[in-house]
């Protein structure tokens, strides 16, 4: 029905941006390529960043178009479209968000309201290898054991 053309249609959108990365051709760093890492690093900016309002029951909520902004704004992406792009695959493939009544994909939209879970980015870090973890404390840096982890597979 209606629900599976919608599906179908954010799938294409991830297929396209989880590619947009093409400096390393998809090159394998540990068990994930580098269009993942990209997209992790990028989630953990827009949890930083992105302007949240918690609700009663202590939910993280955002507006769609705040997070364009941010993104565009910071220069994670270069326009408003990529910007909605690198939001749907945050949502889909990180599930680093949901739509609060999880009806629509991720749109660049003052009215439509979205819940972040940054849980979920840290989450999927611990279930990895530590050279995967990205850091999230400030002054915890992995930066250099994955540099040597890189040039050892080159």
């Amino acid at each position: 029905g209606a629900g599976e053309s919608a599906f179908q249609g954010e799938k294409k959108i991830i297929d396209a941006e989880t590619m947009v990365s093409k400096g390393g051709g998809g090159m394998m760093v540990g068990d994930y390529t580098e269009e993942e890492d990209r997209l992790r690093r990028i989630a953990v900016i827009l949890t930083n960043g992105v302007r949240v309002v918690a609700d009663k029951r202590n939910r993280l909520l955002f507006r769609g178009s705040d997070a364009v902004d941010f993104l565009v704004l910071n220069g994670v992406t270069r326009d408003r479209r990529h910007a909605v792009n690198v939001g749907n695959a945050l949502m889909l493939n990180l599930r680093l968000f949901d739509h609060i009544d999880l009806s629509h994909a991720f749109r660049d939209d003052k009215n439509i309201i979205y819940v972040l879970h940054p849980e979920r980015v840290q989450q999927q870090n611990s279930a990895e290898s530590s050279s995967a973890a990205i850091p999230i404390v400030p002054n915890q840096n992995h930066e250099p054991r994955r540099r040597q982890q890189q040039q050892q597979q080159q």
